[in-house]
């Protein structure tokens, strides 16, 4: 009996932990348990620059997120990578290189080994440019918060968006269903993925940028970034040239996401 009364006891101290747990779970985001798990490499730098871009976003386009809760915009950028990815994807089909310019910050796109010793297409290799340009919106009317957001947004899109208007339609209604379904997080509206996009990629590329002034006078060369999984950035400072170099290096999952086994049997 006493046995069975200890096992008992021990039983409803672990429910009594489980419930806690589970409480627990229910009270923090989803979005934010999503980067306490997925995101390994980096962390602690991811959070800076997530602080940067709400900043930014906050300043820009009149949004803040309720709860501190700035891991949404890691996620956001991981979506619309991924919505990115699928759309250059799909281009695989018809195109044997392609890239995609994202409001002159970025280029994403591949190229096709066209070895004569390869017998089939489909040796798709996924590339990562960092262009630079940035401008930001200056928010200075007193309208309400929502139309201000909507408002900024337009002239963002107005002042960064010169090319690849269409794709960037498509790019980012994918990405906003992506987001809300995966991230369980509600945007309020498509519009505002490219700018999210592009003002995280740009904080992460000033961030290496401080990152590197940390690191001077002493023997380090460049610095370097895993980002969300994603790609590595590098970071260096050409003395000669008088120039900043930012290299991006493709990871594991960007390659496993713009495979496409069906087009390795299309002929040339």
């Amino acid at each position: 009996m006493a046995k069975k009364k200890v096992e008992e006891e021990i039983m409803e101290e672990t429910n009594d932990e489980e419930k806690s747990l589970t409480k627990k779970n229910k009270a923090v985001p989803y979005v934010q348990r999503w980067f306490d798990d997925y995101v390994v490499n980096d962390k602690d730098d991811i959070k800076i620059i997530c602080q940067n871009t709400a900043t930014s976003i906050a300043e820009q386009f009149s949004i803040n997120i309720n709860g501190g809760f700035n891991v949404i915009y890691a996620a956001a950028f991981y979506e619309t990578f991924l919505s990115i990815l699928k759309f250059i994807r799909e281009k695989q089909k018809t195109y044997n290189e392609f890239s995609i310019n994202i409001a002159d910050l970025v280029v994403v796109g591949y190229t096709n080994n066209d070895d004569d010793a390869n017998e089939k297409v489909g040796n798709f290799f996924p590339f990562v440019e960092y262009v630079g340009k940035y401008t930001k919106v200056i928010n200075d009317d007193d309208r309400m918060a929502s139309d201000k957001t909507a408002s900024s947004v337009i002239r963002w899109k107005e002042l960064n968006v010169k090319q690849n208007i269409e794709f960037m339609k498509k790019i980012q209604l994918d990405a906003f269903e992506s987001i809300s379904k995966n991230m369980k997080i509600n945007l309020r509206t498509d519009e505002a993925i490219i700018p999210i996009f592009c003002t995280f990629m740009y904080y992460v590329a000033e961030y290496m940028k401080y990152k590197f002034k940390e690191a001077n006078h002493t023997e380090v060369s460049e610095v370097k970034m895993n980002v969300l999984g994603l790609f590595d950035i590098f970071y260096s400072y050409d003395e000669e040239e008088g120039k900043e170099i930012v290299d991006i290096v493709p990871g594991i999952k960007m390659k496993l996401e713009l495979k496409m086994d069906n087009v390795a049997d299309r002929g040339r």
